[in-house]
C-alpha cells in the first residue's frame, strides 16, 4: 500500500470517529416525524390526484366516444327517413358553413377545407389537448 492511500484511510477512519461521536439536536426526532407525516401526507394527495386524473381523462373518453356514436348515428340518416329532421337540418346548415369557408380558404390559400379535413383538426386538436392534459398531471408527477 502507498502512503498516499495510508493517508486517506487514516483520515477517512479518523472522520468516522468523529461523526460517530457527535450528538443529535434535542428536536431531531420531532423533526424527523414531522417530515415522514408529511411525505405520507403527499403521497395521498399523489394517489388522489392520479385517480382523479384517470376519471377525468375516462369521462373525456366515454364522452369523445358518445360525440363519434351519436354522430355516425346522424351522419348515417339520409332523405327517405323522417326520424331526424332536425338533426338533417343542422347537418345542412353546417355543410354550407363549411362549403363557404372551404371556398374562401381555397381562394386565400390554394387549401381545400372539407368535412373530411375539419373532422382531422378536431381530432388532431382533441390529442393535442389530452397529450398536454396527461403530460402536466401524470408524467410529471412520476411513478413511486
Amino acid at each position: 500500500m502507498s502512503e498516499g492511500s495510508k493517508n486517506i484511510d487514516s483520515y477517512l477512519d479518523e472522520r468516522l470517529k468523529h461523526s460517530l461521536e457527535s450528538r443529535t439536536s434535542t428536536d431531531f426526532t420531532f423533526e424527523m416525524m414531522k417530515r415522514i407525516t408529511l411525505e405520507k401526507e403527499f403521497a395521498s394527495e399523489d394517489v388522489r390526484t392520479f385517480r382523479m386524473a384517470k376519471y377525468i381523462a375516462g369521462g373525456f373518453i366515454f364522452l369523445l366516444g358518445a360525440f363519434i356514436v351519436l354522430f355516425t348515428f346522424i351522419l348515417n340518416t339520409n332523405d327517405q327517413s323522417k326520424d331526424a329532421g332536425f338533426f338533417h337540418a343542422i347537418i345542412n346548415r353546417f355543410s354550407d358553413i363549411i362549403e363557404s369557408i372551404s371556398v374562401m380558404t381555397t381562394e386565400t390559400l390554394g387549401f381545400a377545407f372539407n368535412f373530411q379535413t375539419g373532422i382531422i383538426i378536431l381530432l388532431i386538436m382533441v390529442c393535442i389537448f389530452l397529450f398536454s392534459f396527461a403530460d402536466k398531471i401524470i408524467f410529471k408527477k412520476g411513478f413511486k
